[in-house]
């Protein structure tokens, strides 16, 4: 027994018989192994995955994770080389939202950048509103980019 303290309650609850603190001991660490097994078996079920076709590797059932397949890995280097760049399977997404046209999906992409610098830009000008309306209202992180008055 590693822990001096649980040996010491053990003995003084056992009047120093030895025998009875082996007993004791052996009971707890069954009750110990059963709780472990009962956590184990009712806590990690989302790691008992299905397994996937492609072989022995297990799936994750609680986050649905979809693999890139060759055709996307094939249509992705496309649109890297036609300059669309971003997240992979944002862009894939888009692409395949857009029909599989690289012009369409770059047209979005720029359409999306457009509308998260606007966004951007409104959030700063009601910064710059409060700070106007009100001299105490603190900017913390001021950025200036592109912003159009």
């Amino acid at each position: 027994m590693k822990n001096k303290r649980i040996l010491a309650r053990l003995l003084a609850k056992a009047d120093g018989q030895v025998d009875v603190v082996k007993q004791l001991l052996n009971e707890r660490k069954i009750h110990h192994e059963q709780r472990k097994e009962y956590r184990h078996k009712h806590h990690h079920h989302h790691h008992r995955g299905k397994t996937t076709e492609e072989g022995d590797e297990t799936g994750s059932t609680w986050r649905k994770r979809r693999e890139l397949s060759a055709d996307d890995l094939e249509n992705l280097k496309r649109l890297r080389a036609a300059g669309v760049h971003g997240n992979p399977k944002r862009i894939l997404e888009i692409f395949h939202e857009c029909n599989e046209s690289i012009e369409m999906t770059m047209a979005r992409t720029e359409e999306v950048r457009e509308q998260r610098i606007r966004n951007r830009d409104e959030r700063l000008l009601v910064k710059i509103f409060r700070t106007q309306k009100n001299p105490l209202y603190q900017i913390n992180s001021f950025r200036f980019r592109n912003v159009n008055f």
